[in-house]
């Protein structure tokens, strides 16, 4: 899979910038917010690649099953979370910048195929339900 991925600020507290993932051979784009929910606080960054308002599901039991949350200092090289956050907190000005795959310590493509899975699963849910 050929993919882009970059990240843009967005000036908002408590998620301060955007994840973006495009996958090149489909043309899918995949936005996350990157969440800071103690702005005091550094290294409380975080990412959650399931969306439960585009997929319009508000059942607990349902969205604990789908809301796997990646502190990004697991998800980035060390390099890059430190450069992320001198972004984020040192900074005072818009930024965009491209991310590789070296970039990430876990593979992105993963994050894409969680993103992939749920989506497919939310679709199959809704199949059932439409057949009732």
């Amino acid at each position: 899979m050929n993919n882009s991925y970059r990240i843009i600020s967005t000036f908002d507290l408590e998620c301060p910038a955007t994840i973006v993932m495009t996958d090149k051979e489909t043309g899918d784009v995949i936005e996350r917010g990157i969440w800071n929910p103690d702005p005091a606080n550094k290294d409380d960054l975080y990412v959650c690649l399931y969306n439960p308002d585009k997929h319009h599901v508000h059942e607990p039991d349902v969205l604990e099953d789908r809301l796997d949350v990646y502190q990004l200092e697991e998800v980035l090289t060390p390099s890059m979370y430190q450069q992320l956050q001198s972004f984020l907190f040192d900074k005072n000005e818009s930024f965009t910048f491209e991310l590789k795959e070296s970039d990430f310590s876990m593979p992105p493509a993963v994050m894409l195929e969680d993103e992939i899975r749920y989506e497919t699963m939310r679709q199959k849910e809704a199949t059932k339900k439409n057949r009732k």
